[in-house]
């Protein structure tokens, strides 16, 4: 056996270990700082990208402050320079914004004109834009590996921004800040609207380029009838308007303008937005006429070119509020600027006084809507202010009851007519943008046709601008004959004068509605008031057989009574074996005058006329008419008993449809829910809990199913059947649907 070769320190098994474990955690080291620096990267690329795809405005909000506070913390020789921290923060806005004096004093001022501004300070809401401004600033630093404090905007900060509020408010009151801001007297009035509406017009006919004042009408009344801010209608393109047949509006087409927005102040990531007006009453204040006559301003009267719908690269971006810096850009936005000064002319002519310029439709027209009456869920929806997962992916979101009313129309559907509305000949309609019927029949899926729904949407909407302008023509032409407009050829041709003097004889009649409408308007009235006779018959008549039936009661317990009393009497001369005779009558004081009274029972004995018989008798009854005018004082008296019955909602009802049927019908012969509250209001529930809270969940169904046949214009059945067809498709119980119902309209309302 030979001899083992011994090992030498080098190549010992421990040694040999500890290399091998010292290679792995090297390894290991090496990878998780790689890892650490690849995230890192990361991080700052995705901040990065952040920071480019931000908003504008936003920018240029924040970029500022974040600048001011940066200087201020290198000013002050923070050994941390100017990394946030929440104290840093807080002596910032002590000592440079709090305390700070108005530069110059705006109409939302706290204080009166003749207050000095040294003697103003900053409101709480733009120390909240500083806070906000550099809590954006902290998370780029902490995003970039810059900052490991906790975030500034701590309790600390709010309870803070809560003090300069309630500061502000004392300050309002002791400097008398104007009361009447936010308020109704915030805004214009109707007359005021269509004055200004009249002086663009006015002023427009007396300068030999009208685009701005046409450009300054048109923005107006797309920001009162579509509430859209400033900003949406400066961006607007005109890919971005179409329009499309609403059937059964009225005896007059309808076709309302209708412009999509998927990108706004308040919408950043592409959410689709409808907005919507109707035709007016009123050529005056007409967004659709308005509009028609600036575009053919700019496209018959001036050297800009029909769009080209060819490609879309063409078109697409084309403004529809144009800049006049120059045409040979027509993709460069209405600046803000300019805006803001046409609106404040505008407003001057009209003398309307608001703490609001470019944005006083957001306000003004919605509290119109409000004293009009309509609903407040269509107003919300008219400001895109109520957004679920329904509206905008399903349904249009036009609110049809607030575009009607702001309109001059009246809310019900079918009412719409513009007695102007006068067919115009075909050879006047081709003068309009001669440009525009090369372009018939071109669009669509099949082959060799241009696949584009925003061009066909806007080549309808421009076929019926035609019909618009010619029809609204007539009565503007006749207040301002000297417009630079009427210059157009179309107004000088020789079928004109014809087709003016009919609309004349049509528009002279416009203020009242045809008979046809008047019914329609009428219908809601009608059918309220025959319902109301309905019930009160249903009522009368349920009262009457409800008292005859009691009445048929009581007679049979008279009846037995009687009968009672008469065995009783025999029984007590059969005792009595003729000695003594009693003479039991009873004659109850609530028999009724169709009741014959029993006769007395008298045995054929000589004791009856016998001085010592007893006679225990009730006094002869009265008169029939004397007996039924008594039972009458005591039936006002004591008025039949028409309490609320304890009905129970079933809890076998497991659809839409089902629920609905008991709601409206009733179920297996029972009263209907409708009738029920109808008749009793709550109290038919009252005091049972159970059935309290029951009532609340299945009335979700209800309200949604009402939510349905308002803003599609359909019927309630049609609305049900959409519902029932919702749970069928989701596969739903009626409780789930309930509760999910009733989160959808906790989000509509926020």
């Amino acid at each position: 056996m030979t001899p083992s070769t011994p090992l030498t320190p080098s190549s010992s098994p421990a040694r040999i270990r500890l290399k091998l474990t010292h290679k792995a955690a090297i390894s290991s080291i090496s990878h998780n700082a790689f890892l650490a620096t690849k995230d890192q990267a990361n991080a700052a690329r995705m901040i990065e990208t952040t920071l480019e795809a931000r908003a504008i405005n936003t920018t240029k909000n924040y970029v500022p402050k974040q600048q001011e506070f940066i200087a201020w913390a290198l000013r002050s020789n923070y050994p941390d320079r100017d990394t946030v921290t929440e104290l840093k923060l807080i002596s910032f806005l002590e000592e440079e914004v709090v305390k700070r004096p108005l530069r110059r004093q705006g109409k939302k001022a706290l204080a009166a004109k003749e207050v000095e501004l040294d003697k103003q300070v900053l409101k709480w809401s733009s120390v909240r834009g500083y806070v906000t401004a550099i809590t954006d600033l902290y998370n780029t630093q902490k995003a970039r590996n810059m900052n490991s404090n906790p975030s500034p905007r701590a309790s600390q900060i709010r309870g803070y921004i809560k003090a300069l509020q309630r500061r502000d408010t004392a300050l309002a009151k002791q400097n008398y800040a104007d009361k009447g801001r936010d308020t109704y007297l915030d805004g214009y009035t109707e007359s005021q609207f269509k004055d200004m509406c009249v002086a663009l017009w006015r002023s427009s006919a007396a300068v030999a380029k009208p685009e701005c004042y046409l450009r300054t009408l048109v923005d107006q009344l797309l920001g009162h009838y579509l509430v859209a801010r400033g900003q949406d209608r400066r961006h607007a393109e005109i890919s971005d308007i179409h329009t499309f047949e609403f059937p059964d509006e009225g005896s007059t087409p309808c076709f309302p303008l209708i412009v999509t927005m998927r990108e706004s102040k308040a919408n950043q990531y592409g959410r689709l937005e409808t907005m919507g007006a109707l035709r007016n009453k009123d050529p005056w204040i007409c967004p659709l006429g308005a509009l028609g006559f600036y575009l053919l301003y700019r496209w018959d009267l001036t050297e800009e070119p029909f769009p080209d719908f060819t490609e879309r690269s063409r078109w697409y971006n084309t403004r529809l509020l144009l800049s006049t810096r120059g045409r040979d850009d027509v993709t460069e936005p209405l600046s803000y600027n300019a805006q803001h000064e046409w609106t404040s002319k505008a407003h001057g002519m009209a003398g309307i006084n608001s703490t609001k310029i470019t944005h006083i439709d957001r306000g003004a027209a919605p509290k119109r809507a409000e004293l009009l009456g309509v609903s407040e869920d269509q107003i919300a929806r008219a400001g895109r202010w109520a957004r679920n997962q329904m509206i905008g992916c399903y349904l249009t979101c036009l609110p049809l009851e607030f575009m009607r009313r702001m309109g001059g129309h009246p809310a019900q559907r079918g009412c719409f007519e513009i007695k102007r509305a006068v067919t115009p000949p075909d050879e006047l309609l081709a003068l309009i943008w001669p440009g525009l019927d090369s372009w018939k029949g071109r669009f669509g899926i099949q082959e060799g046709q241009i696949d584009d729904l925003a061009a066909e949407g806007f080549y309808t909407l421009l076929q019926h601008l035609r019909t618009v302008i010619l029809q609204d023509s007539v009565p503007l032409m006749e207040a301002f004959p000297n417009h630079p407009i009427w210059a157009h050829p179309v107004f000088h041709h020789i079928a004109y004068k014809a087709f003016a003097s009919k609309v004349k004889s049509c528009h002279q009649d416009d203020a009242t509605p045809s008979l046809s409408t008047r019914i329609l308007e009428a219908m809601p009235d009608l059918i309220d008031n025959l319902q109301a006779i309905s019930s009160q018959v249903v009522d009368h008549s349920r009262a009457h057989v409800e008292g005859a039936s009691q009445m048929t009661q009581i007679e049979s317990k008279i009846e037995t009574m009687a009968q009672a009393v008469k065995k009783t009497q025999e029984t007590l001369q059969y005792m009595t074996g003729g000695g003594l005779m009693f003479q039991l009558m009873m004659t109850p004081p609530s028999r009724p005058a169709s009741i014959v009274p029993l006769p007395l029972f008298t045995p054929p004995s000589p004791l009856s006329s016998s001085p010592d018989s007893l006679s225990l008798s009730h006094p002869p009854p009265p008169p029939p008419q004397q007996h039924q005018q008594q039972h009458q004082q005591e039936h006002q008296q004591h008025p039949i008993d028409l309490s609320p019955p304890l009905y129970r909602m079933r809890r076998d009802v497991q659809t839409v449809e089902h629920l609905y049927r008991e709601w409206t019908e009733g179920l297996h012969g029972s009263m209907s829910i409708l009738e029920l509250n109808r008749r009793y209001g709550h109290h038919w529930r009252r005091g049972r809990r159970d059935e309290l809270q029951f009532y609340s969940l299945r009335h979700e169904i209800i309200k949604e199913i009402d939510f349905i046949a308002t803003c599609e214009g359909i019927s309630q059945m049609s609305a049900m059947q959409r519902l029932q067809g919702r749970q069928d498709r989701e596969k739903w119980s009626l409780d789930k649907l309930c509760k999910r119902l009733r989160q959808e309209t906790k989000i509509r309302r926020a």
